[in-house]
């Protein structure tokens, strides 16, 4: 047990010393009595007999006198499995190897490994390997550096022990069981929270407890998670052209590295005397480059709306877009108007003769079309992406704090502190 520099409770900022008695004899010792000299000897050897027997107590006994503040345990165990990981969707069951072993950083690795989720409350649990020790538990903490994607709101974390009830886990609520931490974009915090009592049945910690099948450690998700809108296409100019009445205008574009659902089509106009209607469409494109042809068509606006002078938009029909997939996004148009448009890559911007009036074709081949360019217009495709905000744990790992068994260690309640300084877990006692 360590103790900190104290005297009857009164906290010293100098290292203990015992001060032994003054036995040197004052100048006015040769003016007294034999007797009165005598027993100022007795009393100055009674009390350094005194202070020798307690110094020898100090140094050889289990002997202590109370002590207030913080007083460190024995021994101090990290818990965590000593593997690498990846990153891995959160899923209900606790597990030793194949979820914990994402959260397990010994030294802080961030996005390389973690555990994510993109679900309303979704729970996750773990456990850690077999933990032995013939000690006291004095506390448990439970460790958790987490962050957001989520780009809005006020994205939470909920996290505790938890217990199998024989049909179902549950969060064990006693004692404190569980805290939440509204999370940043940043791993920026060491979230803690702290037990003297397992909160499962609120009881004395026991290696039996911590080592139970049916008791695990948990955290979940309790952000509002919502949809991402996304575009695709051109969306910066350099300079105008003239769009021509009753000709296909086709530019091909990527999607980005996540797919996403199709909501609607635009191009913009950058035109002070628009006229006349525009139809949009989207086809699919193929693999090949040089020999590319828009082949398929995901969906098209056959009804047509006015032109305004900005962006035209159409919604669409729920239309599914691929990671990393060139589309070929097109317009009708039945005047001409000027529009926006950028330098892009040669084969890439297409058209063709066909009357405004005539029905968008299924397949349509753009590489036999009347003519090709590298001014790309401005379309774009909005889109929701597939991929949600994710709420991400990096690591996760329990501490416990014990002393020998018959060790006498005083404790006084407050904060739960590390020994090196490093933390401070709400709840629970000062070890």
């Amino acid at each position: 047990m360590k103790i900190i520099n104290c005297w009857f409770g009164v906290p010293y900022p100098e290292p203990f010393i015992v001060s032994l008695p003054n036995l040197k004899r004052s100048e006015a010792g040769s003016q007294k009595t034999a007797g009165s000299i005598g027993s100022e000897v007795r009393t100055q050897r009674l009390s350094l007999r005194l202070s020798l027997i307690f110094l020898f107590l100090l140094l050889t006994s289990n002997f202590s006198l109370p002590i207030y503040g913080q007083v460190w345990a024995d021994q101090v165990d990290t818990l965590r499995p000593g593997e690498e990981g990846g990153q891995q969707q959160w899923f209900e069951n606790p597990s030793v190897d194949s979820a914990f072993k994402n959260i397990d950083d010994v030294v802080i690795d961030l996005d390389t490994t973690y555990l994510y989720t993109t679900d309303v409350s979704q729970w996750q649990g773990w456990r850690h390997g077999t933990f032995g020790t013939s000690n006291t538990i004095d506390s448990v903490r439970l460790v958790i550096k987490a962050r957001s994607t989520a780009t809005s709101g006020s994205p939470q974390l909920t996290f505790g022990r938890e217990l199998w009830d024989g049909e179902m886990w549950g969060i064990c609520g006693e004692g404190g069981g569980t805290k939440t931490v509204t999370l940043t974009s940043t791993y920026d915090s060491n979230w803690v929270q702290a037990w003297t009592v397992d909160p499962c049945d609120n009881s004395p910690w026991t290696t039996t407890k911590l080592n139970d099948d049916l008791r695990a450690w948990t955290f979940s998700s309790t952000t509002s998670m919502g949809t991402l809108p996304d575009s695709f296409g051109l969306n910066a100019d350099s300079a105008i052209e003239n769009l021509t009445l009753n000709y296909i205008d086709a530019c091909r574009f990527q999607m980005g590295s996540v797919g996403g659902t199709l909501t609607d089509l635009r191009l913009k106009v950058d035109d002070a005397t628009i006229s006349g209607n525009i139809k949009l469409a989207i086809y699919t494109d193929t693999t090949v480059f040089g020999s590319s042809y828009a082949r398929t068509k995901l969906w098209a606006d056959n009804t047509g709306q006015a032109i305004v002078n900005g962006w035209n938009s159409v919604s669409t029909s729920s239309v599914n877009l691929s990671a990393n997939t060139y589309y070929w996004l097109c317009s009708k148009m039945s005047a001409t108007n000027t529009v926006q448009w950028k330098g892009g890559v040669t084969g890439e911007h297409r058209w063709d003769a066909e009357a405004y009036a005539t029905t968008w074709w299924d397949t349509i081949a753009v590489n036999s079309w009347d003519g090709t360019n590298v001014r790309k217009h401005r379309y774009l495709g909005v889109y929701t992406t597939t991929t949600l905000p994710q709420d991400r744990v990096t690591q996760s790992f329990i501490v416990v704090y014990s002393h020998a068994v018959g060790a006498v260690v005083k404790r006084k309640s407050g904060l739960v502190q590390d020994e090196d300084n490093k933390g401070v877990a709400e709840g629970g006692m000062a070890r």
